[in-house]
């Protein structure tokens, strides 16, 4: 399993590849399919709603076993996973002051108030 690392307007996010070694970026030339997400993150200023209604149940149907949505807004980040159908089982909110980490890497925990800024 490899590590890619992609950088945007100063938001790095890390996705783990079914890709072999091979010492090129995976995903360079194309976008991770569904089953090869971990973690999808919406950093959402302006669009929660359209990315709680719109995008969350797209990204439960295909099977993406874990949703944070990002609420700058409101200050909080939605923990979503365990899709069922077009929506996820367990659904967390968490607050500045606590800890998120994706389900599958519990050891890559990071502060909510890191990630809200």
């Amino acid at each position: 399993m490899g590590l890619c690392n992609i950088t945007r307007a100063g938001v790095s996010i890390l996705a783990y590849s079914t890709y072999p070694e091979s010492g090129t970026e995976p995903y360079r030339d194309a976008h991770p399919r569904p089953d090869e997400a971990l973690l999808i993150v919406e950093v959402s200023h302006s669009t929660v709603e359209y990315d709680r209604d719109v995008k969350t149940p797209l990204y439960a149907e295909a099977g993406i076993p874990e949703l944070w949505l990002v609420n700058l807004d409101e200050d909080y980040i939605e923990g979503l996973s365990d899709p069922v159908g077009a929506g996820y089982r367990a659904v967390r909110r968490y607050a500045r002051g606590e800890r998120i980490a994706p389900s599958l890497l519990p050891d890559a925990a990071l502060g909510v108030s890191e990630i809200l800024g």
